[in-house]
Protein backbone atom coordinates (compact mmCIF):
# COMPACT_ATOMS: atom_id res chain seq x y z
CA UNK A 1 0.00 0.00 0.00
CA UNK A 2 2.91 2.22 0.77
CA UNK A 3 4.44 1.95 -2.06
CA UNK A 4 1.82 2.08 -4.62
CA UNK A 5 0.66 5.23 -2.77
CA UNK A 6 3.86 6.57 -2.97
CA UNK A 7 4.02 5.76 -6.63
CA UNK A 8 1.26 7.56 -7.24
CA UNK A 9 1.77 10.57 -5.59
CA UNK A 10 5.24 10.84 -7.56
CA UNK A 11 3.52 10.08 -10.46
CA UNK A 12 1.29 12.81 -10.28
CA UNK A 13 3.64 15.46 -9.25
CA UNK A 14 5.17 14.08 -13.14
CA UNK A 15 1.84 14.79 -14.82
CA UNK A 16 1.41 18.09 -13.31
CA UNK A 17 5.10 19.23 -13.66
CA UNK A 18 5.36 17.89 -16.79
CA UNK A 19 2.09 19.68 -18.28
CA UNK A 20 3.41 21.90 -20.55
CA UNK A 21 5.77 18.85 -22.49
CA UNK A 22 2.16 17.24 -22.87
CA UNK A 23 0.29 20.04 -23.93
CA UNK A 24 2.87 20.58 -26.47
CA UNK A 25 2.81 16.95 -27.60
CA UNK A 26 -0.89 16.27 -27.55
CA UNK A 27 -0.94 19.66 -29.52
CA UNK A 28 0.84 18.37 -32.37
CA UNK A 29 -1.05 14.69 -32.18
CA UNK A 30 -4.16 16.92 -32.96
CA UNK A 31 -3.03 19.05 -35.53
CA UNK A 32 -3.62 16.40 -38.19
CA UNK A 33 -7.50 15.92 -37.30
CA UNK A 34 -8.05 19.83 -36.72
CA UNK A 35 -6.44 21.23 -39.56
CA UNK A 36 -8.92 19.00 -41.46
CA UNK A 37 -11.03 22.72 -40.50
CA UNK A 38 -8.57 24.41 -43.05
CA UNK A 39 -6.83 27.85 -41.85
CA UNK A 40 -9.03 27.81 -38.29
CA UNK A 41 -8.07 23.73 -36.96
CA UNK A 42 -4.16 25.32 -37.69
CA UNK A 43 -4.31 28.22 -36.15
CA UNK A 44 -6.32 26.61 -33.45
CA UNK A 45 -3.30 24.26 -32.74
CA UNK A 46 -0.75 27.25 -32.93
CA UNK A 47 -3.12 28.84 -29.47
CA UNK A 48 -2.33 25.86 -28.10
CA UNK A 49 0.84 25.28 -28.64
CA UNK A 50 2.18 28.97 -27.81
CA UNK A 51 1.23 29.03 -24.62
CA UNK A 52 1.56 25.12 -23.51
CA UNK A 53 2.18 26.20 -19.60
CA UNK A 54 -1.28 27.72 -19.41
CA UNK A 55 -2.55 25.50 -21.28
CA UNK A 56 -1.42 22.44 -19.12
CA UNK A 57 -2.39 24.63 -16.29
CA UNK A 58 -5.93 24.92 -17.30
CA UNK A 59 -6.17 21.31 -18.52
CA UNK A 60 -5.00 20.12 -14.52
CA UNK A 61 -8.74 20.50 -12.71
CA UNK A 62 -9.82 18.74 -15.38
CA UNK A 63 -6.97 16.04 -14.76
CA UNK A 64 -7.89 16.18 -11.58
CA UNK A 65 -11.76 15.44 -11.76
CA UNK A 66 -11.22 13.13 -14.10
CA UNK A 67 -8.69 10.91 -12.70
CA UNK A 68 -10.73 10.96 -9.42
CA UNK A 69 -13.76 9.47 -11.18
CA UNK A 70 -12.02 6.81 -13.33
CA UNK A 71 -10.39 5.92 -10.37
CA UNK A 72 -13.23 5.55 -8.18
CA UNK A 73 -15.10 4.28 -11.13
CA UNK A 74 -12.30 1.36 -11.93
CA UNK A 75 -10.77 0.32 -8.65
CA UNK A 76 -14.02 0.39 -7.34
CA UNK A 77 -16.37 -1.74 -9.43
CA UNK A 78 -12.93 -3.86 -9.85
CA UNK A 79 -13.39 -4.54 -6.23
CA UNK A 80 -17.74 -4.71 -6.04
CA UNK A 81 -17.31 -7.68 -8.82
CA UNK A 82 -14.25 -9.27 -7.53
CA UNK A 83 -16.68 -9.50 -3.57
CA UNK A 84 -19.40 -10.53 -5.73
CA UNK A 85 -17.96 -13.34 -7.71
CA UNK A 86 -16.10 -14.56 -4.27
CA UNK A 87 -20.10 -14.32 -2.45
CA UNK A 88 -21.49 -15.88 -5.42
CA UNK A 89 -18.99 -18.85 -4.72
CA UNK A 90 -20.80 -19.42 -0.99
CA UNK A 91 -24.35 -19.08 -2.12
CA UNK A 92 -26.00 -22.30 -2.52
CA UNK A 93 -29.76 -22.62 -3.68
CA UNK A 94 -31.35 -21.01 -6.51
CA UNK A 95 -33.82 -19.31 -3.98
CA UNK A 96 -34.45 -19.95 -0.40
CA UNK A 97 -37.69 -19.56 1.36
CA UNK A 98 -37.44 -18.33 4.74
CA UNK A 99 -39.78 -16.17 7.80
CA UNK A 100 -39.45 -12.86 7.80
CA UNK A 101 -39.01 -13.00 12.11
CA UNK A 102 -37.06 -16.10 12.71
CA UNK A 103 -39.30 -18.06 13.16
CA UNK A 104 -40.49 -21.36 12.04
CA UNK A 105 -41.91 -22.13 8.99
CA UNK A 106 -45.04 -24.39 8.15
CA UNK A 107 -43.98 -28.42 8.10
CA UNK A 108 -47.04 -28.47 4.87
CA UNK A 109 -44.86 -26.15 2.97
CA UNK A 110 -42.02 -28.24 1.44
CA UNK A 111 -44.45 -30.40 -0.40
CA UNK A 112 -46.04 -27.37 -1.75
CA UNK A 113 -42.66 -25.97 -2.71
CA UNK A 114 -41.38 -29.33 -4.25
CA UNK A 115 -44.78 -29.47 -6.30
CA UNK A 116 -44.85 -25.89 -7.47
CA UNK A 117 -43.92 -26.37 -11.48
CA UNK A 118 -40.39 -25.58 -12.73
CA UNK A 119 -38.96 -26.65 -8.97
CA UNK A 120 -36.33 -29.46 -9.69
CA UNK A 121 -35.63 -30.53 -5.59
CA UNK A 122 -36.24 -29.02 -2.37
CA UNK A 123 -34.29 -29.11 1.03
CA UNK A 124 -35.53 -28.40 4.12
CA UNK A 125 -33.17 -27.04 7.26
CA UNK A 126 -33.55 -26.71 10.33
CA UNK A 127 -31.94 -23.96 12.95
CA UNK A 128 -31.99 -22.54 16.57
CA UNK A 129 -32.94 -26.22 18.17
CA UNK A 130 -29.84 -26.61 20.04
CA UNK A 131 -27.76 -23.97 22.24
CA UNK A 132 -24.37 -22.88 20.35
CA UNK A 133 -21.28 -24.11 21.37
CA UNK A 134 -17.99 -22.94 22.57
CA UNK A 135 -17.60 -19.55 20.91
CA UNK A 136 -21.08 -18.76 19.60
CA UNK A 137 -20.74 -21.98 16.77
CA UNK A 138 -24.48 -22.35 15.55
CA UNK A 139 -26.07 -25.90 14.73
CA UNK A 140 -28.20 -26.83 12.21
CA UNK A 141 -29.70 -29.83 10.69
CA UNK A 142 -30.42 -31.70 7.36
CA UNK A 143 -30.86 -34.18 5.41
CA UNK A 144 -27.34 -34.54 3.35
CA UNK A 145 -28.63 -36.57 0.39
CA UNK A 146 -31.24 -33.79 -0.24
CA UNK A 147 -29.61 -30.95 1.01
CA UNK A 148 -26.22 -31.71 -0.51
CA UNK A 149 -27.10 -30.68 -3.95
CA UNK A 150 -29.71 -28.16 -3.31
CA UNK A 151 -27.60 -26.22 -1.15
CA UNK A 152 -24.87 -27.11 -3.05
CA UNK A 153 -22.99 -27.98 0.05
CA UNK A 154 -18.76 -28.70 -1.04
CA UNK A 155 -17.21 -31.35 0.92
CA UNK A 156 -13.58 -30.86 2.24
CA UNK A 157 -12.60 -33.57 4.05
CA UNK A 158 -13.93 -37.14 5.81
CA UNK A 159 -16.73 -38.93 4.64
CA UNK A 160 -19.23 -38.11 1.66
CA UNK A 161 -21.98 -36.03 3.72
CA UNK A 162 -24.34 -38.15 1.60
CA UNK A 163 -23.28 -41.10 4.02
CA UNK A 164 -24.05 -39.02 7.15
CA UNK A 165 -26.10 -40.14 9.64
CA UNK A 166 -26.70 -41.23 13.47
CA UNK A 167 -24.71 -39.72 15.73
CA UNK A 168 -22.46 -37.92 12.78
CA UNK A 169 -22.04 -34.57 12.38
CA UNK A 170 -20.44 -32.06 9.41
CA UNK A 171 -18.60 -29.00 10.41
CA UNK A 172 -17.85 -26.00 8.43
CA UNK A 173 -14.01 -26.32 7.71
CA UNK A 174 -11.76 -23.71 8.47
CA UNK A 175 -8.14 -22.90 7.46
CA UNK A 176 -6.05 -24.53 10.59
CA UNK A 177 -3.71 -21.49 10.16
CA UNK A 178 -6.06 -18.62 11.46
CA UNK A 179 -7.27 -18.23 15.27
CA UNK A 180 -10.75 -19.26 14.85
CA UNK A 181 -9.57 -22.74 12.45
CA UNK A 182 -7.01 -24.09 15.68
CA UNK A 183 -10.01 -24.25 17.99
CA UNK A 184 -13.02 -25.30 15.65
CA UNK A 185 -13.94 -29.21 15.80
CA UNK A 186 -11.68 -31.21 13.64
CA UNK A 187 -12.86 -34.75 12.06
CA UNK A 188 -12.57 -37.31 14.59
CA UNK A 189 -13.47 -34.89 17.24
CA UNK A 190 -16.30 -35.56 19.98
CA UNK A 191 -19.17 -32.70 20.41
CA UNK A 192 -22.09 -32.40 23.14
CA UNK A 193 -25.35 -30.82 21.79
CA UNK A 194 -27.14 -29.29 24.05
CA UNK A 195 -30.94 -29.22 22.61
CA UNK A 196 -33.41 -27.07 23.71
CA UNK A 197 -35.98 -29.09 24.89
CA UNK A 198 -33.16 -30.50 27.37
CA UNK A 199 -32.04 -33.56 25.30
CA UNK A 200 -28.36 -34.31 24.99
CA UNK A 201 -26.40 -35.78 22.18
CA UNK A 202 -23.14 -36.78 21.79
CA UNK A 203 -22.31 -36.46 18.19
CA UNK A 204 -18.49 -37.17 16.05
CA UNK A 205 -17.59 -34.59 13.47
CA UNK A 206 -17.26 -37.31 10.61
CA UNK A 207 -16.85 -34.42 7.73
CA UNK A 208 -15.89 -30.77 7.16
CA UNK A 209 -17.65 -28.51 3.99
CA UNK A 210 -17.13 -25.20 2.70
CA UNK A 211 -19.14 -22.44 4.61
CA UNK A 212 -22.51 -21.95 2.85
CA UNK A 213 -24.45 -18.48 2.87
CA UNK A 214 -27.55 -20.33 2.35
CA UNK A 215 -26.94 -22.38 5.87
CA UNK A 216 -25.61 -20.01 7.94
CA UNK A 217 -24.74 -22.24 10.31
CA UNK A 218 -21.51 -23.95 11.33
CA UNK A 219 -22.15 -27.52 12.60
CA UNK A 220 -24.45 -29.97 10.57
CA UNK A 221 -26.52 -33.11 12.22
CA UNK A 222 -28.69 -35.22 10.16
CA UNK A 223 -32.07 -34.32 10.07
CA UNK A 224 -33.39 -38.13 11.68
CA UNK A 225 -31.03 -36.90 14.57
CA UNK A 226 -32.36 -33.73 15.21
CA UNK A 227 -36.13 -34.99 14.93
CA UNK A 228 -35.10 -37.63 17.28
CA UNK A 229 -34.38 -35.65 19.79
CA UNK A 230 -37.47 -32.94 19.34
CA UNK A 231 -39.89 -34.71 17.26
CA UNK A 232 -41.75 -30.81 17.00
CA UNK A 233 -38.46 -29.35 15.23
CA UNK A 234 -39.89 -27.21 11.92
CA UNK A 235 -38.36 -25.94 9.38
CA UNK A 236 -36.09 -22.55 9.00
CA UNK A 237 -35.02 -22.45 5.55
CA UNK A 238 -35.93 -24.12 2.36
CA UNK A 239 -34.06 -24.13 -0.32
CA UNK A 240 -34.46 -24.25 -3.90
CA UNK A 241 -33.37 -25.86 -6.97
CA UNK A 242 -34.79 -25.19 -10.42
CA UNK A 243 -34.69 -27.52 -12.88
CA UNK A 244 -33.86 -25.84 -16.19
CA UNK A 245 -34.58 -21.69 -16.71
CA UNK A 246 -38.15 -21.55 -16.42
CA UNK A 247 -38.23 -17.74 -15.70
CA UNK A 248 -41.54 -17.88 -13.91
CA UNK A 249 -40.72 -20.24 -10.98
CA UNK A 250 -39.85 -17.19 -9.27
CA UNK A 251 -43.46 -15.58 -9.63
CA UNK A 252 -45.37 -19.42 -8.49
CA UNK A 253 -42.68 -19.22 -5.66
CA UNK A 254 -44.08 -15.51 -4.59
CA UNK A 255 -47.87 -16.87 -5.16
CA UNK A 256 -46.86 -19.99 -3.04
CA UNK A 257 -45.71 -17.98 0.06
CA UNK A 258 -48.41 -14.91 -0.34
CA UNK A 259 -50.72 -17.21 1.58
CA UNK A 260 -48.14 -16.68 4.85
CA UNK A 261 -47.42 -13.13 5.90
CA UNK A 262 -43.95 -13.83 7.68
CA UNK A 263 -42.73 -16.04 4.57
CA UNK A 264 -40.52 -14.86 2.13
CA UNK A 265 -38.63 -16.02 -1.11
CA UNK A 266 -35.18 -14.81 -1.70
CA UNK A 267 -32.51 -15.36 -4.83
CA UNK A 268 -30.44 -17.69 -3.65
CA UNK A 269 -27.18 -15.05 -4.27
CA UNK A 270 -29.39 -12.25 -2.89
CA UNK A 271 -26.70 -11.15 -0.86
CA UNK A 272 -24.38 -10.65 -3.63
CA UNK A 273 -26.61 -8.87 -4.91
CA UNK A 274 -27.39 -6.58 -1.91
CA UNK A 275 -23.55 -5.97 -2.16
CA UNK A 276 -23.29 -5.64 -5.57
CA UNK A 277 -26.11 -2.53 -5.20
CA UNK A 278 -24.97 -0.82 -2.47
CA UNK A 279 -20.93 -1.10 -3.86
CA UNK A 280 -22.49 0.60 -7.24
CA UNK A 281 -24.66 2.97 -5.06
CA UNK A 282 -21.63 4.41 -3.42
CA UNK A 283 -19.62 4.43 -7.02
CA UNK A 284 -22.58 6.71 -8.23
CA UNK A 285 -22.64 8.60 -5.72
CA UNK A 286 -18.77 9.60 -5.48
CA UNK A 287 -18.76 10.24 -9.37
CA UNK A 288 -21.89 12.49 -8.78
CA UNK A 289 -19.63 14.28 -6.07
CA UNK A 290 -16.50 14.44 -8.36
CA UNK A 291 -18.79 15.93 -11.09
CA UNK A 292 -18.60 19.41 -9.23
CA UNK A 293 -14.50 19.16 -10.01
CA UNK A 294 -15.19 18.49 -13.37
CA UNK A 295 -17.78 21.50 -13.29
CA UNK A 296 -14.91 24.02 -11.84
CA UNK A 297 -12.70 22.89 -14.88
CA UNK A 298 -15.85 23.88 -17.19
CA UNK A 299 -15.38 27.46 -15.43
CA UNK A 300 -11.23 26.87 -15.42
CA UNK A 301 -11.21 26.84 -19.61
CA UNK A 302 -13.84 29.74 -19.68
CA UNK A 303 -11.89 31.92 -18.08
CA UNK A 304 -8.45 30.97 -19.59
CA UNK A 305 -9.95 31.37 -23.47
CA UNK A 306 -10.97 34.52 -22.00
CA UNK A 307 -8.15 36.20 -21.07
CA UNK A 308 -6.37 34.87 -24.46
CA UNK A 309 -8.76 36.39 -26.44
CA UNK A 310 -8.04 39.70 -24.80
CA UNK A 311 -4.58 39.59 -24.99
CA UNK A 312 -4.86 38.43 -28.88
CA UNK A 313 -7.86 41.47 -29.29
CA UNK A 314 -5.28 43.17 -32.00
CA UNK A 315 -4.45 39.64 -33.72
CA UNK A 316 -8.17 38.57 -34.32
CA UNK A 317 -8.64 42.29 -35.86
CA UNK A 318 -5.99 41.53 -38.20
CA UNK A 319 -7.46 37.93 -38.97
CA UNK A 320 -10.62 39.47 -39.48
CA UNK A 321 -9.66 42.29 -41.47
CA UNK A 322 -7.23 39.72 -43.89
CA UNK A 323 -10.57 38.20 -44.42
CA UNK A 324 -11.64 35.54 -41.62
CA UNK A 325 -15.04 35.53 -40.99
CA UNK A 326 -16.93 35.25 -37.90
CA UNK A 327 -18.19 31.41 -38.18
CA UNK A 328 -14.05 30.70 -39.13
CA UNK A 329 -13.29 32.36 -35.31
CA UNK A 330 -15.29 30.93 -33.72
CA UNK A 331 -14.51 27.51 -34.92
CA UNK A 332 -10.52 28.40 -34.23
CA UNK A 333 -11.81 29.12 -30.55
CA UNK A 334 -14.15 26.21 -30.24
CA UNK A 335 -11.32 23.95 -31.49
CA UNK A 336 -9.00 25.66 -28.63
CA UNK A 337 -11.55 24.62 -26.38
CA UNK A 338 -11.78 20.97 -27.17
CA UNK A 339 -8.29 20.41 -27.66
CA UNK A 340 -7.72 21.41 -23.93
CA UNK A 341 -10.48 19.82 -22.86
CA UNK A 342 -9.41 16.55 -24.52
CA UNK A 343 -6.19 16.83 -23.07
CA UNK A 344 -7.17 17.05 -19.62
CA UNK A 345 -9.88 14.22 -19.87
CA UNK A 346 -7.38 11.79 -21.72
CA UNK A 347 -4.36 12.48 -19.23
CA UNK A 348 -6.97 11.92 -16.52
CA UNK A 349 -8.12 8.73 -17.72
CA UNK A 350 -5.14 7.17 -18.30
CA UNK A 351 -3.51 8.19 -15.17
CA UNK A 352 -6.62 6.78 -12.87
CA UNK A 353 -6.50 3.44 -14.68
CA UNK A 354 -3.06 3.27 -14.04
CA UNK A 355 -3.63 4.18 -10.48
CA UNK A 356 -6.34 1.99 -10.56
CA UNK A 357 -4.56 -1.41 -11.70
CA UNK A 358 -1.62 -0.87 -9.59
CA UNK A 359 -3.94 -0.90 -6.59
CA UNK A 360 -6.81 -4.04 -7.69
CA UNK A 361 -3.88 -6.20 -8.69
CA UNK A 362 -1.98 -6.44 -5.63
CA UNK A 363 -4.75 -6.05 -3.57
CA UNK A 364 -7.05 -8.42 -5.00
CA UNK A 365 -3.72 -11.12 -5.94
CA UNK A 366 -5.72 -12.15 -9.16
CA UNK A 367 -5.26 -12.51 -13.02
CA UNK A 368 -5.54 -9.69 -14.83
CA UNK A 369 -9.39 -10.34 -15.22
CA UNK A 370 -9.89 -9.10 -11.85
CA UNK A 371 -9.69 -5.75 -12.96
CA UNK A 372 -12.46 -4.05 -14.24
CA UNK A 373 -12.05 -1.82 -17.51
CA UNK A 374 -14.87 0.07 -17.60
CA UNK A 375 -15.35 0.74 -21.06
CA UNK A 376 -18.55 1.79 -21.54
CA UNK A 377 -17.83 4.67 -18.64
CA UNK A 378 -14.53 5.74 -20.27
CA UNK A 379 -16.66 6.34 -23.68
CA UNK A 380 -18.79 8.44 -21.88
CA UNK A 381 -16.47 10.58 -19.56
CA UNK A 382 -14.43 10.81 -23.22
CA UNK A 383 -17.72 12.19 -25.06
CA UNK A 384 -17.98 14.36 -21.65
CA UNK A 385 -14.82 16.04 -22.15
CA UNK A 386 -15.46 17.03 -25.90
CA UNK A 387 -18.48 18.47 -24.73
CA UNK A 388 -17.02 20.87 -22.20
CA UNK A 389 -14.68 22.02 -24.93
CA UNK A 390 -17.56 22.75 -26.44
CA UNK A 391 -19.91 24.28 -23.77
CA UNK A 392 -16.22 26.38 -22.70
CA UNK A 393 -15.90 27.62 -25.73
CA UNK A 394 -19.58 29.36 -26.18
CA UNK A 395 -19.02 32.60 -24.13
CA UNK A 396 -15.48 33.42 -25.72
CA UNK A 397 -16.53 32.44 -29.04
CA UNK A 398 -19.72 34.77 -28.85
CA UNK A 399 -16.79 37.45 -27.47
CA UNK A 400 -14.24 37.07 -30.11
CA UNK A 401 -16.66 36.83 -33.31
CA UNK A 402 -18.30 40.12 -31.60
CA UNK A 403 -15.28 42.09 -31.73
CA UNK A 404 -15.11 44.89 -34.03
CA UNK A 405 -12.16 44.47 -36.15
CA UNK A 406 -11.54 48.41 -37.24
CA UNK A 407 -11.44 48.59 -32.66
CA UNK A 408 -9.40 45.80 -32.38
CA UNK A 409 -6.45 46.98 -34.84
CA UNK A 410 -6.42 50.57 -33.43
CA UNK A 411 -5.24 49.28 -30.04
CA UNK A 412 -2.19 48.21 -32.23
Amino acid sequence: ALVVGFGALVSFVAVLAGGPVLAHNFAKLAGAPTRLAGAPGHLAVENVERNATRTATTANALVIGVFMVVFVTAAGGSLRDWSVSQLSKLSGADYTITTTGGSSLPTELLAKVQSTPGVGSAAAAYADFATPLNEGWQVGAVDFAKAAPVFDLKQSSGAPLASLSGDQVAVAGFPRGNGRGQNFPQVGQSLTIHFNNGVTKQVTVASTYAFNLALPVLILLPTSTALNADPQLKPSTIGVQVSGSDPNVSQELQNLVSDYSNVEVQPGNFIAQTLKNVFTGLINSVNALLGVAIAIALFGIVNTLILSIAERTQEIGVLRAVGMSRHQLGTMIRLEAVIVALLGTLVGMAFGLAVAFSLVRPLLDQASTAMNWPIAHLAIILLAGVVVGVVASVIPAHRATRLNPLDAIREL
